[in-house]
């Protein structure tokens, strides 16, 4: 039986990835395919894309899908501003302790995103300094590196397998060894 955590972070990779998609979608059609969006939407869509993928797959159990899901998690934890770059992607839940730098002031915060969020911006004139980190993206990490997919769907001989009888080690009683 897979675990309740790898069925939430499943869920919320698979929630985020299509509302991130429709997203996406949207922000094209609202820039009016605007040549600065055109060029950074395939980039967050294929981030989205991803995210879909690797909860479905997770959510199916495969080793596969432990692995995407770990890249989209570390997709999801840093979460950087600043006027030369801002990167940030939630995926379904995200929560994260950051600490904000203006001119005149400083602020320490948490923030809370559901659904999707992504931001990936270049040169993004008169934004703050904010550095903040993922903690359901911490989270799910320690999950999926001590989650076994092949485990969970009796891939492993040793699992699965009576051990083998005396019979095997000792060889048939009908024949005994003649010296």
């Amino acid at each position: 039986m897979k675990s309740i955590w790898i069925k939430t972070i499943a869920i919320f990779e698979i929630v985020g990835g299509v509302v991130g998609i429709l997203f996406c979608i949207y922000s094209s059609v609202v820039s009016g395919f605007a040549f600065n969006v055109m060029i950074v939407i395939p980039i967050s869509l294929g981030i989205f894309i991803l995210s879909l993928v690797a909860g479905i797959f997770l959510w199916n159990g495969s080793e596969k899908g432990r692995k995407a899901s770990m890249v989209v998690q570390v997709i999801q934890l840093p979460k950087i501003v600043s006027p030369a770059f801002i990167f940030m992607f939630s995926f379904g839940f995200d929560l994260f302790p950051h600490i904000t730098l203006v001119k005149d002031f400083s602020n320490i915060g948490v923030q809370f995103r559901i659904l999707a969020d992504g931001q990936l911006f270049v040169n993004s004139e008169g934004a703050p300094f904010l550095l903040g980190f993922s903690i359901p993206a911490i989270i799910a990490l320690v999950k999926l590196s001590n989650y076994n997919a092949n485990l969970q769907h009796g891939d492993s001989k040793a699992v699965n397998e009576n051990p083998p009888g005396p019979e095997e080690y000792f060889g048939s009683t009908d024949n005994p060894i003649v010296d």
